[in-house]
């Protein structure tokens, strides 16, 4: 079977972009695409698919993932000062999640490819990109989210949740997400073994699915993303000055 497989033709993995956020995207013809470029804000949908509470989470977040010691803090987000954080500031800006890829450090990109191209390696599935999120599509079946909370590259999987031990993926149940809705088991993925982690599950998940691998060119997703200052995203459009706008 794997002698088989070797002999297919190396595809490239598509990235489309994300249709309106009700809408489900028809099954992709399995094509090849031309080489990757860098998603800009023509290739994102300008849509806010947080409901209220969640982006109140993902402040939250920013407040409590703490950077550790030598890593980058995102540019125009200030941290601990004078004994409180300056909530004024971290709300003036609103971050699409290639913004926050883009500056999140090189551990978090490489966790992001390296689960990705897991997910891309199965036939059918198709990614695409929408202002808060990344959703990944097997034919029309929604079977997995990705989404930055804070400093943490979080994986929202089609899974149940009560199949699974949480002593062993320490993952959360979000099924009272409406934005997560159909993919309500969220594991957190923040070393190699949480890698590795998520893309045993990505296969359970894919196998249950019938899903069939294929041979694909794997992208190097923190060469793709160089780290950028919040001005520099604001003027690709992948930041958003909400102060203006009141």
């Amino acid at each position: 079977m794997e002698e088989a497989q070797a002999e297919e033709p190396t595809e490239e993995p598509t990235e489309e972009p994300a249709e309106e956020a009700e809408e489900e995207p028809a099954e992709a013809e399995e094509t090849e695409d031309a080489d990757e470029e860098l998603i800009t804000v023509s290739d994102l949908v300008d849509e806010d698919e947080l409901d209220g509470d969640d982006s109140i989470a993902d402040l939250l977040e920013d407040v409590n993932e703490q950077p550790a010691e030598g890593e980058i803090v995102p540019d125009g987000i200030e941290g601990i000062s004078n004994g409180g954080v300056d909530f004024a500031n971290m709300m003036k800006y609103n971050r699409s999640f290639i913004a926050r890829i883009i500056q999140s450090n090189d551990d978090v990109k490489r966790y992001y490819g390296q689960v990705k191209n897991a997910m891309l390696a199965y036939k059918k599935v198709n990614s695409s990109i929408a202002w808060g999120a990344e959703r990944f599509n097997k034919g029309r079946e929604t079977i997995a989210k990705f989404k930055i909370r804070g400093k943490t590259l979080c994986l929202y999987l089609n899974l149940d949740s009560n199949e699974y031990k949480t002593s062993v993926y320490h993952h959360v149940d979000v099924t009272n997400n409406k934005s997560m809705r159909g993919t309500p088991m969220m594991v957190k993925i923040k070393s190699p073994l949480g890698v590795k982690k998520a893309i045993r599950l990505i296969d359970e998940m894919l196998a249950k699915r019938n899903g069939e691998k294929r041979v694909i060119q794997e992208r190097d997703y923190a060469a793709m993303y160089p780290y950028e200052t919040i001005e520099e995203l604001i003027e690709d459009g992948l930041v958003k000055d909400v102060s203006k706008n009141k």
